[in-house]
C-alpha cells in the first residue's frame, strides 16, 4: 500500500483503538474518571450521555478524529525522516493531547477544566500510547512495501541479457560460415586458376 493516506488513516484508527482500550482499562480500575467518549458527548452533546446509541456516535467521532490525527502524523514523517519513529509518535500524540486540552480549558468546557491529575495523566499516557502504536503501524507498512517491491523486482524478467547471449551466438555462428564461405571460395578459384595453367601448358606442350 503506496498512499500515504490510507497509511496514516489505519495507522491512526489502530492507535484510536488501543488507546481508547487502555483508557478503559484506566477507567475501570479507578485511575480515571472519565473516558474519551465522555469527552467527545461533552464537546458535541454537551453533557455525558447514557443511552447506548449516542455512546457509539461518539466513540466513532474519537476513532475517526484518531484517523485524522493519523494521517498529519504519516505526512509528517517525511519532513522529519524515520530515526527513533516511535518517540517521536508518543510525543505527537503528547502534543495533540495538549492542544486539545488546552483549546477546551481556554473556552472552558466542562471535564477539561475540572478533572482530577490521575485522570489528566490517563489521558497523556493514552495519547502517548496511540502515537507508539500508529508509529509501528507505519513502519510495518513502509517494511511490508520495501519487501514487495524487492519481491517483485527479483521476480522480473529481464529480456536483455538473454537478448544479448543469442545476439552474440548469432553473431558468432554468422561469422563462421562466412569464415567457411569464404576459404570455399578461395578453393574454388584456386581450382580453377590450376586447371587454366595446366591448359595452355598442355597447349604449349603441343
Amino acid at each position: 500500500m503506496h498512499d500515504r493516506f490510507v497509511r496514516g488513516y489505519i495507522a491512526g484508527t489502530i492507535g484510536g483503538i488501543v488507546m481508547v482500550l487502555f483508557n478503559f482499562i484506566l477507567y475501570i480500575l479507578g485511575y480515571s474518571e472519565t473516558r474519551f467518549l465522555d469527552l467527545v458527548s461533552i464537546i458535541f452533546l454537551g453533557y455525558i450521555s447514557d443511552n447506548i446509541l449516542e455512546q457509539a456516535i461518539a466513540q466513532i467521532i474519537q476513532t475517526g478524529h484518531a484517523a485524522f490525527t493519523g494521517i498529519s502524523f504519516a505526512y509528517l514523517v517525511p519532513k522529519i525522516n524515520n530515526n527513533y519513529l516511535k518517540f517521536k509518535g508518543a510525543t505527537f500524540g503528547a502534543i495533540s493531547w495538549f492542544i486539545i486540552f488546552g483549546v477546551g480549558s481556554l473556552y472552558k468546557v466542562p471535564l477539561f477544566t475540572k478533572s482530577a491529575a490521575t485522570t489528566v495523566l490517563t489521558y497523556l499516557f493514552s495519547s502517548a500510547i496511540w502515537g507508539v502504536v500508529a508509529a509501528l503501524v507505519l513502519v510495518w507498512f513502509e517494511q511490508h512495501s520495501e519487501s514487495t517491491q524487492e519481491s517483485r523486482q527479483s521476480n522480473q524478467i529481464i529480456p536483455s541479457p538473454a537478448y544479448k547471449r543469442y545476439s552474440d551466438k548469432n553473431v558468432e555462428r554468422l561469422e563462421e560460415r562466412l569464415e567457411q564461405d569464404e576459404k570455399l571460395l578461395m578453393q574454388v578459384i584456386s581450382g580453377q586458376h590450376k586447371s587454366k595453367r595446366s591448359f595452355l601448358s598442355w597447349f604449349k606442350f603441343w
